[in-house]
């Protein structure tokens, strides 16, 4: 493999992502595989600790993220796979993400240590959690789907607002997602990008909102059609052989929404990949970080 990208989908239990008509995840499927994973009980079932355990390829016991709000010192030994995948390859990596957090140094971030791109829309400021517009996840995700495809058409990722660096507060995705404000402009990743992460938030925050009824699958399906769109840029690409896909989840959720404790709807993750290469029938949440630079090979 030649390039990688990871898709994460924040808050998605399985089994209303099986009821769920997702054709674009079933596509990935049909060609690769499903498969169920769980979160061990040192590591929380929030977003804090499990994007880092994604990202890094270790568990909350050797990061140390605890929760969404604390950001504890030895997570400045850890590197996410983009990062590594620059040094080691030589790649031109992008991320784009919607939570605070993962990009910018709010609450326990930034997750990310590759440069990310916080990505915002018009009329929406700070945390739609904490805003209590939770709705304005769909609008973020949706900007997030038209950037990704822009990059992986070898074009600019566009310009969006990069949320300030200073420390905010955090109280959502399960104890705190992080708000904050700041200045600036994210410039886009340029051309020839080799990896990708890009993160939707709507599901989690549905589920939050309203539980995990008709709505939250609502809003799987929708997040779909979006992953078919950022799957078709992939597909015009000329190296589209030459890349592997991973999509996954962070945690699950109760029955009336909600996540953190330890029921297995909330430990429960999955796991979804587009072939099955050496090792897709064994890694967990801690292991797709190696498994996808595994299979990057050096750019030519």
């Amino acid at each position: 493999m030649s390039g990688a990208l990871l898709i994460g989908i924040d808050g998605v239990r399985l089994d209303r992502l099986t009821a769920a008509h997702t054709p674009h995840l079933d596509s990935l499927i049909e060609s690769g595989f499903l498969r169920e994973g769980r979160i061990p009980p040192h590591t929380a079932t929030i977003s804090g600790p499990m994007w880092s355990t994604v990202l890094y390829g270790a568990w909350a016991d050797q990061h140390g993220v605890p929760d969404n709000d604390v950001r504890q010192a030895r997570v400045d030994g850890f590197r996410d796979f983009l990062d590594l995948h620059a040094e080691q390859h030589g790649g031109r990596p992008f991320a784009l993400v919607s939570w605070a957090p993962l990009a910018t140094a709010m609450g326990c971030g930034p997750v990310l240590t590759v440069d990310a791109e916080l990505v915002t829309a018009e009329g929406i400021e700070g945390d739609p959690d904490e805003a209590g517009h939770d709705e304005d996840w769909a609008i973020l995700d949706a900007e997030v789907a038209q950037r990704a495809v822009a990059a992986l058409a070898d074009g600019d990722a566009g310009t969006g607002i990069r949320m300030g660096m200073g420390m905010g507060t955090g109280t959502g995705r399960g104890t705190g997602r992080g708000t904050g404000t700041g200045t600036g402009t994210g410039t886009g990743t340029g051309t020839g990008h080799t990896a990708g992460f890009i993160y939707f938030g709507q599901v989690d925050g549905t589920g939050h909102r309203i539980g995990t009824g008709s709505e939250y699958t609502a809003a799987i399906e929708r997040v779909d059609e979006l992953v078919g769109d950022v799957l078709a840029a992939l597909d015009a690409r000329a190296d589209r052989d030459e890349w592997t896909v991973v999509v996954t989840t962070d945690h699950g959720h109760r029955d009336g929404g909600g996540h953190g404790g330890r029921e297995e709807l909330e430990e429960t993750v999955w796991f979804i990949g587009d072939r099955r290469l050496p090792g897709w029938d064994s890694f967990d949440s801690a292991g797709i970080a190696g498994y996808l630079l595994h299979h990057l090979a050096p750019t030519r």
